[in-house]
């Protein structure tokens, strides 16, 4: 295993609970895109402490060319 990526979530108050269900797909060779795209479920804004995790959901994007380095909407 690598160090944990937590992408921004230290910045999204729509994910201060959890990350979860990342699903990566290979979209380099389409034209269109040409990256790897990661969707996953969130929660916030509350932490998984406060017990938000089954009240708020969010979907979130990412993606990346190498797998290693990962870009989001900002």
């Amino acid at each position: 295993w690598g160090p944990l990526i937590t992408l921004g979530q230290n910045n999204w108050s729509w994910a201060k609970g959890r990350i979860t269900a990342g699903t990566v797909i290979n979209l380099k060779k389409n034209k269109r895109f040409g990256k790897y795209v990661m969707f996953f479920h969130a929660s916030g804004p509350k932490t998984e402490e406060e017990g938000d995790f089954d009240k708020n959901a969010s979907i979130g994007i990412a993606w990346s060319d190498d797998l290693s380095t990962w870009d989001w909407p900002k």
